[in-house]
């Protein structure tokens, strides 16, 4: 920079900053000193201000890190948006539960990189370079550092196949248990910020119902409700937004970009009239239009009319996807002729409207303003189709697409979602400018770019945002940081990039997760037509009595059955108990096996209930020595599946066919005893009425029962064919739930699942629409020639390369060899691979290479060339923010109602209100505290009420003294154990090794108190009792003291269990087994893919990204490389790799469909473990 820009630019700061000094004291004069210093942004503008001041004298004007302060100004202003403001406040109220669940999470990480340290501390120094030197686990520093890369899938795999070459293939369990149990914790977390802000969003409804005036009692008096919509909307306002209008106060109110309910209108209309509805965007019937020519609403609201826009719409996707690099001139032009006169048709139903409806109306549909634009492209094509060879214009195309988007957005109800959700983003929006502009003073003068790595600086304001949206999604964050490393600013760069990081993981897009979940969710049970009505006051308090608005005939109809848990809290199971076992017991048969076993009259038209054969086949099945031997076998079947390869020796498949053919005659004379005790398909119609509630499901109406179905007939074939017996993985299932022995916590879990197609159909029209954008964009545009030091197609095509390599001691010469211009296989050249490819930059970790390769393109007929089309990075960014921050968060959004509504059926919760549900909630603290009390009751003697006295003194904080010690003294254990490293100094370890003694004594000595107070009983408590399993492991890592010194890292769990923070983690104990269940099933997913892969790519061993560790040889191997492959870690560059064996024409829809269901089940983990705080009490508040 010149002396004269310099001058200019230190001028224009020096005013600007004596302009803010003369703000910040009228502020203060005006509002006063009390308030200034109350309000948190006002010391934020003082630390700005007065670092603004050294940045000016000459002593402290080359300190970036002060200068960098300058990009906080901006935060004073934030505050200023009330929407942002409200969703800041969310995060903020969140922290009084989140502090304790990342407080758990910080010791836990710690504890993992404790104990990479002492197990792996000399087994990872691979060079002498900088990043080699701080890789590995040489101290806690490094440790950290690492396991953040493990836990953020950033090109982990290559972590596992360093550790797997020096330490064996078992220490990859110690990655996955470092990627697993973080994972949990922080959706423990996140759930608090749903909590909140559910909180939140309650309290704004209230607000705005006491600002209108409308209270409870006025709409109880004055309104007729229809209780199939929830209470409080009366009959004709809901009938009224059913018919798309607003209801007639005199006023015509419009809203713009309202869309339609879909699924709602199924339920109600059925298909054909929703999809009718569909095109009604307008909100005023033919009656109540005030247009030009009323005639007209008739006709845009016609069945024909309505067809043909769908075909219309139909035949712009497909005219546009056909299209491919290398097609012929002629058809071409034919199609891209076709694509713009069907655009240019979308003007007639605009038009129709506007006469119809009047242009107010026709306005403030969005759907018209996309119909115009479409038309408009179509108008432009066919005027000047110059204008298209250019592959920016050609974009434009893809408009013409958008209209086919209204037949499948209306499954979500958008009206609310979109301020919060703008404010949200804009949020993230914010912070990225901000940590541009802080980056560019820290990093902007010697940043270096080496060539292997992507091409981004801190140079620029443009490339310092690009950076920073890099970091943000997490891709290849870890080598960002060695690029820090390497300009000399260590703390700096861990604190950028790490602090980048945690708003965007911890705080931004849980925040964006949680306002999809809650707006949808509230979406859902309004619209409802299932909502049943609310039972108070709780059950637990007295017994549930029916509400006055509950007609006493529709009590009967309201009470949900469940094939296999009663409801609780129903008063006729009481009363009728007696008469049904009376009645049983005159049958001859007993109670239990007949709420299982009793069926139709005669099954399979032969059986009477009476037949020997099947009583007695009713009497085994329902026996629990056949449900062991039934498991037995499944478990026979899984493991046999672990001894499956692709290429095994003949004895092992002779083993293995012996095996199948086994288990395939067991499990079909099981099917064909089911078939008898259960039936078919019918069921009797004369079934006494004191039965029917125990009426057994015929075999094939149970979901569960196909599953055998399918396991038997490919294990049958597998008889024959011998790849195919892999196919009974299936049966694996049988461990969790059977067609006898229903498991209600996973069936919840797999109900839910009907609900993805909702979400898949409205994704893949946004890929399909993304896959057209690119193809417009890139196709045949990728290209390179093998030659790599050619970049034109005209010199690369011919015979102009020499093959070195290919000469020998007979040639005198080298050969020579054919270039070739290709294109990779992640391309746009058709919409095959297209799509393919928008759906891996949506999915991978490291998502940068194809933003590069886009942003390098230049032409059909030349290469790429670095940055030559900068502004193609808009259409990569957009794929992230539409798939990553909104699409794929809307699984866990939709699976959230339906989630609810079958937890609360298991737990018997459906017909009563929120405040029972939250009283309910209550139940595990108040048991907590009822055992804890019990187990805190000394023994009858005065030594045993020493102790106790001695026990229970609390501390003007809250916490127990003897706990505070204990908490106090394992952190500064654990603070020297986490200081070791490679070389400490001797001093160190004699610290450590007293530390260690004393504490063990002060475990010993606390134990052997707390046995002499309360006797055995307190081992009952699961805290006390995990103090004893602490105590032995700690003597026999004394006794052994080098080999398991690693173990020592358990006081890290006992610095956790006496700091009083699992308190909020009291929720978990009534929702675990929902965890498990979801564990379980992502563990069934894995292993299933995982024997099938091995079957497919078991040939696969040293391929590229495959290693001899981490391949696909055995069935463990497999679980290893999808487990890796589950985390988003470049999962594409296995399929790659999979694509070049034997088996190419599997590895993309293997790959690809894997994908989807992990997508699916890592949103239904997410719910799981969203809802943990749904309906509870705040335990920090008392409430």
């Amino acid at each position: 920079m010149g002396k004269a820009t310099y001058i200019t630019f230190l001028s224009i700061k020096c005013f600007c900053l004596l302009f803010f000094w003369v703000r910040m004291i009228l502020e203060i004069v005006f509002r006063g000193v009390r308030r200034f210093v109350g309000d948190f942004a006002s010391w934020i503008e003082v630390a700005v201000n007065v670092f603004g001041i050294l940045q000016v004298i000459p002593p402290t004007h080359q300190i970036r890190w002060m200068r960098a302060w300058e990009a906080a100004r901006p935060l004073t202003f934030l505050r200023k948006i009330p929407v942002v403001c409200e969703l800041w406040r969310v995060l903020l109220r969140s922290f009084s539960i989140y502090s304790d669940v990342a407080f758990t999470f910080c010791v836990t990480f710690l504890f993992f990189a404790t104990l990479g340290c002492l197990a792996f501390s000399d087994l990872l120094t691979t060079g002498e370079s900088f990043a080699d030197r701080i890789y590995g686990f040489k101290n806690v520093g490094t440790s950290i550092l690492l396991l953040l890369k493990v836990f953020s899938a950033d090109q982990w795999y290559t972590d596992v196949d360093k550790l797997m070459r020096v330490r064996g293939a078992g220490s990859a369990l110690y990655y996955v248990v470092a990627v697993a149990e973080p994972y949990i914790v922080l959706l423990i977390g996140f759930s608090t910020i749903l909590y909140f802000y559910e909180r939140r969003a309650v309290l704004q409804r209230k607000l705005e119902v006491a600002s209108s005036g409308q209270t409870e009692k006025k709409r109880d008096v004055g309104v007729q409700t229809d209780r199939r919509v929830g209470s409080g909307v009366s009959v004709e306002e809901h009938k009224t937004a059913l018919n798309g209008n607003t209801p007639s106060t005199g006023q015509h109110r419009l809203k713009f970009g309202r869309f339609r309910n879909f699924v709602f209108d199924v339920r109600r209309y059925r298909w054909r009239e929703a999809f009718f509805r569909l095109e009604k965007s307008t909100y005023r019937t033919p009656s109540e239009s005030r247009g030009i020519l009323p005639i007209c609403a008739s006709v845009v609201d016609s069945g024909l009319f309505i067809g043909l826009l769908m075909v219309a719409s139909l035949a712009s996707v497909v005219l546009l996807c056909v299209l491919y690099a290398g097609m012929g001139t002629v058809v071409e032009q034919k199609l891209l002729t076709s694509s713009a006169a069907i655009s240019v048709f979308f003007v007639l139903p605009v038009l129709l409207r506007v006469l119809g409806f009047g242009v107010l109306s026709a306005g403030q549909d969005m759907w018209s303003w996309f119909d115009i634009l479409a038309a408009a492209t179509g108008v432009i094509e066919l005027a000047g189709p110059g204008l298209f060879r250019y592959a920016v214009v050609r974009g434009i195309r893809v408009i013409r697409c958008v209209h086919f988007l209204k037949y499948v957005t209306p499954f979500v109800n958008m009206n609310g979602l979109s301020v919060d959700l703008l404010a949200a983003y804009l949020l993230c929006a914010f912070a990225l400018f901000l940590y541009a502009l802080c980056g560019k003073e820290l990093f902007s003068n010697y940043f270096v770019e080496p060539d292997n790595f992507a091409r981004g600086s801190f140079s620029t304001s443009w490339g310092a945002l690009l950076f920073s949206f890099i970091i943000f999604t997490g891709a290849r964050w870890y080598d960002s940081l060695m690029l820090l490393f390497q300009s000399g600013t260590y703390a700096t760069g861990v604190l950028f990039v790490l602090s980048l990081l945690f708003w965007s993981f911890l705080m931004l897009q849980p925040l964006i997760l949680t306002i999809l979940t809650h707006k949808v969710y509230t979406s859902e049970t309004e619209n409802d037509v299932n909502t049943l009505p609310k039972l108070f006051p709780p059950r637990l308090m007295m017994n549930p009595v029916q509400t006055e608005a509950a007609a006493p005939s529709e009590k009967k109809v309201l009470v949900p059955p469940h094939p296999s848990k009663p409801v609780r809290g129903h008063p006729l199971q009481l009363e009728t108990l007696s008469f049904r076992r009376r009645v049983c017991i005159m049958c001859g048969v007993k109670v239990n096996l007949l709420q299982k076993q009793f069926s139709r009259a005669n099954t399979l038209f032969v059986f009477s209930p009476m037949n020997p054969v099947r009583r007695f086949l009713t009497v085994l099945i329902g026996s629990i020595v056949y449900a062991c031997v039934a498991q037995l076998m499944v478990i026979l079947g899984i493991v046999a599946l672990f001894f499956e390869k692709k290429h095994m020796s003949e004895k092992r498949n002779v083993i293995l066919h012996k095996i199948n053919i086994a288990y395939t005659v067991f499990f079909f004379v099981e099917m064909g005893a089911k078939l008898i005790v259960y039936g078919g398909f019918l069921k009797e119609e004369g079934v006494p009425f004191f039965a029917k509630k125990f009426a057994a499901t015929p075999y094939f109406r149970n979901p569960v029962s196909y599953l055998d179905v399918v396991a038997n007939g490919l294990s049958l074939a597998g008889v024959y064919y011998a790849p195919m017996r892999v196919g009974r993985v299936v049966r694996s299932l049988r461990l969790l739930s059977s067609h006898d022995r229903m498991n209600v916590y996973f069936t919840a879990l797999a109900r839910c699942l009907a609900h993805v197609w909702r979400v898949l159909v409205y994704l893949a029209v946004l890929y399909v629409f993304f896959a057209v954008l690119g193809m417009q964009f890139f196709a045949g545009r990728l290209h390179h020639c093998t030659d790599q030091t050619m970049h034109s197609r005209d010199d690369c095509l011919g015979l102009s390369a020499m093959d070195e390599t290919s000469s020998s001691a007979s040639t005198s010469a080298p050969a020579e060899v054919d270039n070739r211009w290709v294109s990779p296989f992640l391309s746009y050249d058709h919409f095959g691979k297209s799509i393919l490819t928008v759906f891996v930059v949506s999915t991978t970790s490291d998502w940068t290479p194809y933003m590069w390769a886009g942003m390098s393109t230049t032409g059909e007929t030349t290469g790429l060339k670095h940055f030559y089309s900068g502004y193609y990075v808009l259409f990569y960014v957009m794929i992230l923010l539409v798939f990553r921050l909104f699409g794929f968060r809307l699984f866990c959004a939709t699976f959230m109602a339906p989630y609810r509504r079958e937890k609360r059926l298991n737990d018997g919760s459906l017909l009563e209100s929120d405040e029972h549900i939250s009283f309910l909630a209550s139940e595990p603290l108040l048991s907590f505290v009822a055992d804890f009390t019990h187990f805190l009751s000394p023994l009858p003697n005065r030594v045993s009420k020493w102790f106790h006295i001695l026990l229970m003194t609390e501390s003007s904080l809250g916490y127990k003294w003897v706990d505070l010690f204990i908490c106090l003294y394992m952190m500064v254990n654990c603070g020297f154990l986490a200081a070791l490293h490679v070389g400490a100094p001797l001093w160190l370890k004699e610290v450590c090794r007293i530390l260690d003694y004393v504490g063990f004594g002060l475990l010993c000595v606390e134990f052997l108190v707390r046995f002499l107070t309360y006797g055995v009983k307190f081992l009952l408590n699961v805290r006390f009792f995990f103090d004893l399993v602490i105590i032995v492991v700690l003597i026999v890592t004394l006794a052994m003291h080098e080999e398991l010194y690693f173990l020592h890292t358990l006081r890290f769990v006992k610095v956790i269990m006496s700091s009083g923070v699992m308190l909020s983690f009291m929720p978990l104990k009534s929702r675990h087994l929902y965890i498990l269940n979801a564990i379980v099933l992502y563990l069934f997913i894995l292993f299933c893919y995982a024997v099938v892969g091995t079957v497919l790519f078991g040939n696969l061993v040293e391929e590229p990204f495959l290693s001899e560790e981490r391949n696909f040889s055995t069935v463990i191997g497999s679980f290893l490389v999808l487990f890796n492959c589950s985390t988003f870690d470049a999962w594409e560059k296995v399929m790659l790799a999979a694509v070049q064996g034997s088996s190419a024409h599997f590895a993309v829809p293997y790959f690809v469909s894997f994908m989807v269901i992990c997508i699916i089940q890592h949103n239904l983990f997410s719910v799981v473990c969203l809802e943990v705080y749904f309906c509870g009490i705040d335990y920090k508040r008392g409430k």
